[in-house]
C-alpha cells in the first residue's frame, strides 16, 4: 500500500477536493500505477471528512479510469495501469460535450493527421508500415464477412496504428481521443456500404504512399478520405435523424 498522506479538507462539495488531491498525486507520480490507496477509514481520518465523501470521490475517480476498485480479500482502491487512458477519456469527454460540430473535429483531425503522416515518413520502419497494411487487410476481410462493428473498430485502429508509427507517444493519445468520439457516430449510422468501400480503398492508398516515402501523396489521399467520410456520415445521419445531424454529441447518441 502507498505511504502517501493527505491533509485535512474543508468546504462545500468536499468530494471534488478529494478527487483533485488524489488526481494530482497520480499525475505527479506520487502515486504509481498499481499502488493501493490508503483504506477508506484512513482517508476519512486524513481528510477529516465523512465516508460518503470518500466513496463519491472514489466513484468519480473510477469512472475516469484513474483508479480501480477491487472487492474481497486484498481488495481496495488501486491506481489504474495507464494514466494516459484517463487523460484521453477526459479529452474525449470535453470534445463530446462541448459546443462542437462534426466539421470542427474534422478540421483538427486533418491538421493532426497531416503532422502524423510527415513524422511517419521520417521515422517509421518496415514493421510499423507492415502493421498498417495488415490492418487494411483485416478491414477488407471483415467487410467481406459483413461484420460491420468489428470493421469500424479496425478502421479506427488503423488511425491509432498510424499515430503509433510516429514513435511519439503523444500522437496516439490525441488520436484515441478523436476516435473515441467518432467511432460511435460511424456505428450509429451503420457505416453504409459506400463508406466501407471508400475507407478500405483510401487506407490502402495511404499505406502504399507511405511505403514509397511519399508524404505529399499520402496526405492528399488522407484529406480526400476524411472529407469524403464526413460527407457520407452526414448524409447517412441526415436520413436517419435530420434534426440531430448538426451536433456531434447528438449524432453519437451520448
Amino acid at each position: 500500500m502507498s505511504t502517501i498522506t493527505f491533509s485535512t479538507l474543508r468546504g462545500p462539495r468536499i468530494f471534488e477536493k478529494i478527487v483533485e488531491h488524489i488526481r494530482d498525486a497520480i499525475l505527479a507520480g506520487r502515486l504509481r500505477p498499481g499502488d493501493r490507496l490508503p483504506p477508506e477509514r484512513e482517508l476519512v481520518r486524513q481528510f477529516q471528512v465523512g465516508r460518503g465523501a470518500i466513496r463519491e470521490a472514489f466513484r468519480i475517480l473510477e469512472q475516469s479510469g484513474l483508479i480501480r476498485i477491487r472487492a474481497g480479500n486484498g481488495g481496495g482502491a488501486f491506481v489504474g495501469g495507464q494514466p494516459t487512458e484517463a487523460v484521453t477519456r477526459s479529452l474525449s469527454d470535453l470534445l463530446r460535450f462541448g459546443n462542437f460540430e462534426l466539421r470542427h473535429i474534422t478540421q483538427v483531425r486533418l491538421a493532426l493527421e497531416n503532422l502524423i503522416v510527415d513524422t511517419v515518413v521520417q521515422n517509421a520502419g518496415r514493421p510499423e508500415l507492415a502493421r498498417l497494411a495488415a490492418s487494411v487487410d483485416r478491414a477488407q476481410r471483415l467487410h467481406e464477412e459483413n461484420k460491420t462493428e468489428q470493421r469500424v473498430e479496425e478502421h479506427f485502429n488503423f488511425h491509432v496504428l498510424l499515430a503509433e508509427a510516429t514513435g511519439n507517444p503523444v500522437y496516439p493519445l490525441l488520436i484515441r481521443a478523436v476516435v473515441d468520439i467518432m467511432e460511435p457516430v460511424w456505428k450509429k449510422t451503420g457505416s453504409p456500404e459506400p463508406l466501407a468501400r471508400h475507407t478500405v480503398a483510401f487506407h490502402r492508398k495511404i499505406v502504399n504512399h507511405l511505403m514509397a516515402g511519399d508524404a505529399t501523396r499520402a496526405k492528399r489521399e488522407l484529406k480526400r478520405h476524411i472529407v469524403e467520410a464526413e460527407k457520407l456520415i452526414t448524409a447517412s445521419s441526415a436520413k436517419r435523424a435530420p434534426a440531430r445531424v448538426a451536433r456531434l454529441t447528438r449524432a453519437s447518441g451520448r
